[in-house]
């Protein structure tokens, strides 16, 4: 854990315990000697599959989109060097 004091990475965990909210810790700087504590909570994961659902959704679709227009030119492309007008 970085001290919000002094931006160093030398602290201790001087006391944990289980809320009813999460766990609360309690750090010692080892560099400043400041105590600060945090407290790390749990995430739904079912919010997080539902959100990854949806990103998949969204590249499914622009990927699909990229290549509908990948084929459209393509094909005019194919039309102009087919018509010779392009001195291909």
């Amino acid at each position: 854990m970085i001290c919000p004091y002094c931006d160093s990475d030398q602290t201790r965990v001087k006391d944990s315990r289980q809320g009813d909210d999460g766990r609360y810790r309690r750090y010692l700087c080892l560099a400043c000697g400041e105590r600060f504590s945090t407290v790390e909570q749990a995430f739904a994961a079912r919010a997080r599959t539902r959100n990854a659902r949806r990103r998949l959704e969204a590249v499914r679709n622009a990927l699909s989109h990229s290549m509908q227009v990948f084929d459209k030119c393509t094909q005019a492309v194919d039309d102009i060097l087919e018509s010779g007008k392009y001195g291909a």
